[in-house]
């Protein structure tokens, strides 16, 4: 019933007539907090549609809330802006800071000129239209993590942080659409922004998130440990510190401390583990470092049984029960691997340690070794004795009753010796002694027996030579001195000693030689001596060779002497020559050197010199230094090129190879060019040698075309802005004039000065290649400003037309119309403006001169406008699939009412209310509204909408899985947009989480979840169901530790789990690596290690993971074994050794059987008549038994006596006897005698050294086992023998040139020997190694003589296996300076190349930064060996920048002085200029300075590099002062003056030291009492204050008399003064004795001048009185002076 009187209402309301008044429409507003203002639109002010108002002038609209029923309770809302009066054409929402909605109407009054209320209105507005300010608070409200990690593995859907998604986008890194992950992000720190459309403006609101690096963690090799060491603190290994440490070993590994550092070794089980070290940052981030340890068991040793030997023994083996020990003498140095040497030992007891480390474990072991001493034996002096001298008796040696023997056979009966029997030569003969702890000491004696000389003895070496000369004849016997003779007998002695240099002509000479023994005893013959003296050849004809750069030449040699032969040398004197011939063909050169050839007579005599060749390599010129050319624009460019060596030129080419030079100077200009030109050029040495060509540019550069002006103008006096464009690139360059020289700017834009008038500036362009363009003019305009225009309001009803008109004073004056009092677009232009107007409203008109010149302001002009209702507030329904759709409507005015439409225009209404439901539709459908307002007027139609919208097909749902209980990530995808809802059930109706990706809560068992998705239209779909798998996880397979003997293949197996379950095994606990899969698996391993395994589900999850260890025992090695020997049949003690401990020894008859036949590390075989082999093997605690040693039973035969080879001597020397036996390795024993007797030599042969006569020796043969067969007689017969000299050993290198061998050897003879060809040696033939040479002469006499040399041929590429120059590597700083690279090498004189070397020396900043390899190479006996060497050359910081550059302190004061900007990873060192140690090593330092010493910073890196130091000077303001007083030493009263030198000082402070002080600067002091005082000084000046201190300076003594001389007192000779104190005047009494002027002047104690009176006293007594009224009261001083003395005294004024 109500709502039909409501209608029945609206329905007379609309047929009343009502004033023809439009409508306002105001669209509904959404804003958001924080936004800012939101401007309404503006409302009209006048009638509309040309009506009258009804009659009254004019209508205004007020805004309200729908609160308002009438004007007077329209109260403006809190958050609109207004002016005084509530009315106003528009409206401003202010930043509103609550959320909310607004609902806001509109009203209209109609007013009457005069501003009241229209009579027909009566006080009660109209509603005239509404609008909805919705308010939102948009902010993030689950914001992200403020700080993630960057193996976080998340993705996160920004939709679900946001209200009002929708409309939303994002940005910022890491978001992918509405998807932020930390894997897109990256590290950093990172803004998201979420950004929305409202209606005053897009908002963005932002969110900051941290994405951190993983900390970088390092876990280095630490050590092995032994079981028995110290703890370790595995922190030590690692960085950064402060982490934890973990492993999978259980009680294995027993680790403590606050981060599991330490490892208790003691109680852990030795062997190897991985540890992992997990370190988590100040982020929270986490890394981790795996790295291995190994601990190893301990074990003890057993150095065995003390020993003892005798001085002298030699080597004595050590024996320890324990195998594999390293022996060392406690204290000592007698122990040389696993023998104690007793040779040179002094006697007594010595400790020896027996030591033995396996792995990280070590023990040890003493014993004691006594070296016994033996019996003191002194044989007596050594004698001479002469062949003929008769026998005598060996006398003089001490510890008696020993035994005489001698290594002369037959020569001593008991202690007699026979020197005919003996022999020539030296003989020794021994006195041996055993003493009773059986240590035998013997001492010996030489016995020479001399014989007469012989002169076929004599060594002669002749001498050929080349040319008439003096000949250098040599004859040598050994302690024999030489006479020479010109006859084989007779005559006088020409010379006596070895040497004889007689001149010699060309031809033979021969000269005789006789020698004469030590004793004086003469050869009875003369030995001959020849000189030969050879024609000599003139030097060799050569030409000089040259070629362009390095390779070979052919040097060619002629002339000299017929049949010539011609040697090549690399020097013009010595050496050897490198090749023979008249041609030589050079090795490949690299630069010019000299040979030398020489020509040889056939007789071998050289040429007198040799000829010098130049084998020459001009150098082929480097590129030349190019300066390419440019002109701007075409024309001629001069093209410039250096770099020629002296004396070269240069050659210019038009193409890179080939063609025809075009010019040979450095200097070139080309015709005129349009485009760029390369040319090539080349230097040409002085010789002609060409170098590469290089390409040289003549580059043509585009003149830049000058720019366009922008002229610029401005109204009124000042400054204008002008500027100029052009597509060049480059700058603009401004001038005064088109002419002037000065850029008084530079930029696109320049700022005039303040101008009154118009003038012009010039600008151009100038390019990257310094080309400028033509100059172009810019104006700058100064205009007049015009009036403010004259325009009047103008109104009219409706919306319409309007014309409004504004005038001025100026002519020609256009008018500028615009909507805004200030700013904005100008909207029309002219005297007359008609705009169409619809709703009150004001316009603003500016005049604007012709020159564009705005007046002051604008001048205002309203125009009233009264307007329809505006349009109804529309909202839109929707439904998902086909249905009904309610829409509605809103903004109608309470009386107002609404009219539904079909269509957008025309039709009859079909519904008047706010709603409408409409009937089932199955697409969306367009309906149209319009507002009547009370009036009967017919707004606009607004289109509302009913949508149908398509239910979205259901998603597919991605099932996951868990290995055992826990959360599974389930998925969604479809082909549309939206929303994704997870629920719990198919039909729960809470969405349990919105999203793509879906983690569930921690599940025990297989649980379903459901999901859909929900378009932009907020239509859901059908739920689809998706699985979170759990699968069964297996346990931990049962598997069995293994061990085996030795490396080999093990099998390992596995069981449990589950059915059906996968097996992999691995190599760590935590590897990913599958080393095999199955139940079984075969590996094959070399020491103890662990491996992993665990069993797979088919699912795919995979248990945890069993260790299994594989140990593995060491088989043993064989045992050392000792056999044993006998001649003839016996038992044999078999000995092994080496087990380690626990050990046993198995003995066994063959290789292979299997019984043992005897345990322990000793065996005694049975009886034996022949050799017999046993076999032995260790078998450890363990049971590895190690392969079998054979150990050999030998039973050896007698052997036969050996078969012996008489020799013979030529003349005395040395003979050698010979002996063979067939026994295998047969050892001789020499005797003197055929039986009895002591061996005196051993071997196959035995040389006499010096036979003098027929003599015969006994020999025997002693096989290996020690079997000696009867003796054999052999001889030595005495013939005359020659010996010869054939040069020394020597060392070659193989490409060194043929080697003379005939130079200065007898000739006659035969040289042979490996690359001997007829008396030359050829290294190339011979090849490396090691080659004997030899010379075979038979002599007139017919004795067969021969000498012998070895030279040694090294490769080409050797004699340098002794060459070292250091460390591979040597850093060196970029700034180190230039390095002698000669200390290097241990071999010098040799050549460093490579880059930064000049000379032998290598410097680093031509080399630059990085690693240089320098080659050194150094000739060693003619082979050149080289050797490389990388030189780091780091780079220096830069130097440090100071806060200061100088600095100015007082002294004494202190500074502080900061690196700016220092760098963490550089150490500051700071110094006092010109010291060489720094003071501080910080970045900010404070320092008091001494004097005016600059300071220097150097920055040091971590490699040890310093950069160049900064300075900063320091000047030190010091006050240059002193002061001196007028006396030191001074009595009670008495005046000290004071004074200083110096004279700029703004104040002073004197301190006297007796409580007094003063501020002149020289003032006078007086002193009353008696002692010493220090005296300071402070002189200030405006920055500095300096003190001066004088310790003790004044001492004050007590007065004496105070008579003045020539004044007494009358009864004691001494000056009154009364009274004392004094009120007004004193009284002065004093005695003259010389008349004249008296001056009385009395102080102040500061030294002033208060009183002064003199007057001219006779001689008597007289009297002065003093008027001191004045004076206040105080302590004065009295001086009494008659310009000889003064007197002072004390005076007190009351």
């Amino acid at each position: 019933m109500e709502r039909l009187l409501f209608i029945t209402l609206l329905i007379l309301l609309y047929l009343l007539p009502q004033p023809s008044l439009g409508q306002v429409s105001v669209d509904n507003q959404t804003i958001a907090i924080g936004q800012g203002n939101l401007v309404l639109p503006e409302l009209g002010q006048d009638c509309l549609n040309g009506s009258s108002c009804e009659g009254c002038d004019s209508w205004r609209m007020y805004v309200y809330g729908y609160s308002c029923d009438d004007i007077s309770s329209c109260n403006q809302v809190p958050s609109l802006s207004n002016s005084s009066d509530i009315e106003y054409s528009s409206f401003v929402f202010q930043n509103p800071t609550t959320a909310g909605t607004y609902d806001y109407g509109i009203k209209r009054v109609l007013m009457e000129g005069d501003g009241s209320t229209c009579e027909i209105d009566e006080g009660s507005p109209h509603d005239y239209g509404s609008f909805t300010v919705t308010v939102m608070d948009w902010k993030w409200d689950d914001p992200l993590a403020s700080s993630y990690c960057e193996d976080d593995n998340n993705s996160n859907d920004l939709n679900t942080m946001i209200s009002y998604q929708y409309g939303v986008t994002y940005s910022g890194p890491g978001v992918v659409g509405n998807t932020w992950s930390v894997a897109e992000a990256g590290v950093g720190n990172h803004t998201i922004l979420a950004s929305k459309s409202f209606s005053n403006g897009t908002k963005s609101i932002a969110m900051e998130v941290t994405v951190h690096p993983l900390p970088s963690v390092n876990f280095s090799d630490p050590p092995a440990y032994c079981k028995s060491g110290s703890n370790p603190n595995l922190m030590d290994f690692v960085s950064p510190t402060g982490g934890t440490f973990s492993h999978t070993y259980g009680n294995s590994l027993d680790l403590y401390g606050t981060g599991n550092e330490n490892i208790d070794l003691e109680n852990s089980t030795p062997g190897t583990y991985d540890l992992t070290y997990t370190f988590i940052d100040v982020n929270g981030c986490t890394n981790s470092a795996i790295n291995t340890i190994t601990i190893d068991p301990t074990f003890s040793i057993d150095a065995g049984a003390n020993q003892e030997a005798c001085i002298g023994s030699g080597d004595i083996a050590l024996v320890a029960a324990t195998s594999d020990v390293t022996w060392s003498c406690v204290g000592c140095d007698y122990v040389d691997g696993n023998a104690f040497a007793t040779d040179d030992t002094p006697p007594g007891t010595y400790t020896v340690r027996a030591s033995k480390t396996i792995g990280a474990c070590s023990d040890t072991d003493d014993k004691i070794f006594t070296v016994k001493d033996l019996p003191v034996v002194e044989a007596g002096p050594d004698l001479r004795k002469c062949i003929d001298d008769g026998s005598f008796a060996l006398t003089g040696e001490s510890s008696t009753g020993g035994v005489w023997t001698a290594s002369c056979s037959g020569c001593l009966g008991g202690n007699i010796f026979d020197p005919a029997t003996a022999g020539s030569g030296e003989h020794t003969v021994t006195y041996t002694y055993s003493n009773a702890e059986g240590c035998i000491g013997s001492d010996s004696r030489k016995v020479t027996v001399i014989g007469l000389p012989n002169a076929s003895s004599i060594s002669v070496s002749g001498d050929e030579r080349c040319g008439a000369g003096m000949a250098s004849l040599e004859a040598t016997l050994s302690n024999h001195s030489i006479k020479w003779y010109s006859t084989a007998s007779g005559g006088e002695s020409l010379h006596t000693g070895n040497t004889y240099n007689p001149t010699i002509p060309v031809g033979t000479k021969v000269f005789y030689v006789e020698a004469i023994n030590n004793d004086g005893c003469v050869s009875p013959t003369r030995k001959s001596v020849s000189a030969t003296a050879f024609q000599v050849p003139d030097s060799p004809e050569s030409l000089d060779q040259r070629r362009c750069g390095p390779g070979e030449l052919t040097l060619m040699a002629s002339g000299g002497i017929s049949g010539a032969t011609y040697y090549w040398y690399e020097n013009p004197t010595g050496g050897t020559a490198l090749e023979s011939g008249s041609s030589f063909p050079t090795p490949y050169l690299e630069n010019s050197r000299s040979y030398y050839v020489s020509a040889e007579s056939p007789n071998g005599c050289p040429s007198n010199g040799r000829t010098e060749v130049q084998a020459i390599i001009d150098i082929i010129p480097g590129s030349p230094s190019v300066f390419d050319g440019f002109n701007c624009g075409s024309g001629i460019i001069d093209l410039t090129a250096g770099g020629a060596p002296s004396g070269g030129s240069y050659a210019w080419y038009e193409q890179e190879t080939g063609g025809s030079s075009f010019n040979d100077t450095n200097l070139w200009q080309t015709p005129t060019l349009d485009i760029t030109t390369s040319y090539w050029i080349s230097l040409i040495s002085d010789q002609g040698c060409e170098g590469p060509r290089i390409e040289i540019q003549a580059i043509i550069h585009d003149d830049p075309v000058k720019p366009d002006p922008i002229n610029a103008e401005r109204c009124g006096p000042g400054e204008v802005q002008i500027s100029a464009v052009s597509d060049e690139s480059g700058t603009f360059n401004w001038y005064e004039t088109q002419y002037s020289s000065s850029v008084i700017k530079t930029g696109k834009d320049f700022i005039t000065p303040s101008l009154t008038e118009i003038r012009s500036y010039w600008v151009s362009i100038k390019d990257n290649n310094d080309c400028e363009s033509p100059r172009t003019e810019v104006l700058a305009t100064i205009n007049p400003i015009p009036e403010l225009p004259l325009a009047a309001s103008v109104e009219r009803c409706g919306g319409g037309e309007v014309t409004i008109t504004a005038s001025g004073e100026i002519e020609g004056t256009s008018y500028e119309w615009y909507d805004n009092p200030s700013g904005g677009s100008a909207i029309h232009t002219g005297e007359i403006y008609e705009p169409t107007v619809s709703v009150t409203r004001n316009y603003y008109v500016e005049a604007v001169s012709t020159e564009g010149c705005i007046s002051p302001s604008r001048t205002a002009v309203t125009v009233t406008i009264n307007s329809f209702p505006g349009a109804p507030i529309t909202y839109d329904g929707s439904t998902c699939g086909d249905g009904t759709v309610e829409l509605n409507v809103a903004g109608a005015p309470s009386s107002g009412s609404y009219r539904w439409y079909f269509s957008e225009s025309g039709g009859s209404s079909f519904n008047e209310s706010e709603s409408w439901e409409t009937p089932v539709l199955s697409s969306s459908t367009n309906y149209f509204v319009s507002i009547v307002n009370e009036s009967g007027c017919e707004g606009e139609r607004e289109v509302v909408t009913a949508d149908i919208h398509p239910i979205p097909q259901q998603p597919i749902g991605i099932t996951g899985n868990n290995c055992g209980p826990g959360i599974v990530e389930l998925g969604a995808e479809s082909e549309i947009d939206g929303i994704f809802n997870w629920y719990e059930t198919a039909y729960s109706s809470i969405s349990l989480y919105q999203g793509g990706l879906f983690v569930t809560p921690e599940l025990e068992e297989t649980t379903p979840y459901w999901v859909s998705i929900t378009d932009e239209n907020s239509c859901e779909s059908d739920r689809s169901e998706v699985i979170a798998q759990i699968d069964l996880v297996p346990s931990v397979p049962i598997a069995d530790n293994v061990s085996r003997c030795a490396e080999g293949s093990v099998t390992l197996k596995a069981m449990g789990g589950i059915e059906s379950a996968t097996y992999s095994w691995y190599d760590t606990n935590t590897s990913e690596e599958v080393l095999s899969e199955g139940l079984e698996t075969i590996f094959e391993v070399s020491s103890i290690r662990d491996y992993f395994v665990s069993a797979t589900s088919p699912e795919g999850c995979e248990g945890p993971r069993k260790q299994v260890r594989v140990t593995i025992n060491p088989i043993p090695s064989s045992p050392t074994v000792k056999g044993g020997d006998i001649c003839g049949s016996g038992n044999i003690l078999l000995t092994a050794g080496g087990a380690p401990l626990g050990g046993t020894y198995h003995w066994y008859e063959d290789q292979h059987s299997a019984d043992t036949i005897k345990f322990g590390n000793e065996f005694i075989t049975p009886e034996l008549v022949n050799t017999k082999s046993y076999w032995v093997s260790i078998l450890t605690p363990e049971g590895c038994e190690g392969p079998r040693e054979e150990v050999t039973a030998q039973v050896n035969p007698l052997p036969e006596r050996p078969i012996g080879e008489d020799a013979s001597s030529c003349g005395p020397g040395p003979a050698t006897l010979t002996v063979s036996s067939p026994v295998e390795s047969p050892v001789y024993n020499w005797y003197f005698e055929e039986t009895g007797g002591f061996p005196f030599t051993n071997g196959n042969s035995y040389t006499i050294g010096y036979l003098t006569q027929t003599t015969s020796y006994w020999v025997s043969v002693v096989t290996t086992a020690g079997c000696e067969s009867s003796r054999e007689r052999v001889t030595a017969e005495f013939l005359e023998i020659t010996p010869i000299e054939i040069g020394e050993d020597t060392v070659l290198c193989i490409n060194s040139g043929v080697f003379d061998l005939r130079k200065d050897v007898p000739v006659g003879g035969v040289f042979t020997g490996p690359g001997v060809i007829n008396g030359m040696f050829y290294p190339s033939i011979a090849g490396v190694g090691t080659h004997l040479i030899t010379y075979d002469l038979i002599n007139p006499v017919g004795c067969f003589a021969d000498g012998q040399r070895v030279i040694t041929i090294i490769s080409d590429k050797s004699g340098g296996e002794n060459l070292d120059i250091g460390e591979p590597s040597y850093p060196v700083c970029l700034n180190d300076g230039i390095i002698d690279l000669t200390i290097f090498p241990n071999i010098p004189d040799g050549r460093w190349d490579g880059t930064g070397v000049t000379l032998n020396s290598f410097d680093p900043q031509a080399a630059g930064s990085g690693t240089h390899t320098l080659i050194y190479s150094v000739d060693v006996n003619g082979c050149t060996a080289e050797r490389e060497k990388e030189f780091i050359v780091l780079e220096v910081p830069k130097p440090p920048i100071i806060d200061h550059s100088e600095i100015a302190i007082c002294s004494g004061g202190e500074i502080e002085l900061n690196i700016i900007n220092p760098a963490p990873d550089l150490i500051y060192h700071w110094y006092i200029k010109g010291e060489t140690t720094s003071f501080a090593t910080v970045q900010s330092v404070q320092y008091s300075p001494s004097d005016n010493s600059s300071l220097i910073v150097i920055a040091e890196n971590t490699f040890g590099c310093k950069s160049e130091p900064s300075e900063v000077k320091v000047e030190i303001h010091e006050i240059q002062a002193d002061f001196e007083t007028s006396r030191t030493e001074t009595k009670i009263a008495e005046r000290v003056d004071f004074t200083t030198d110096y004279e700029n000082a703004s104040s002073h402070l004197w301190d006297f030291g007796d409580g007094l002080t003063s501020l002149e600067k020289d003032p006078s002091h007086y002193y009353y009492e008696v002692g010493n005082f220090t005296v300071s000084l402070v002189i200030s000046t405006e920055e500095c204050e300096k003190t001066i201190v004088k310790d003790d300076l004044i001492t004050v003594l007590p007065s004496e008399d105070e008579t003045i001389l020539g004044a007494e007192d009358k009864s004691k000779g001494m000056i009154k003064l009364y009274p004392q104190p004094f009120d007004h005047s004193m009284i002065i009494e004093l005695h003259v004795i010389k008349p004249g002027i008296y001056k009385v002047e009395v102080y102040d104690l500061s030294g002033v001048s208060m009183v002064a009176e003199a007057q001219q006293l006779a001689k008597g007594e007289s009297r002065i009185e003093i008027d001191g009224s004045l004076l206040s009261s105080g302590v004065y001083i009295c001086k009494v002076s008659n310009g000889e003395n003064e007197q002072w005294i004390k005076v007190v004024k009351r």
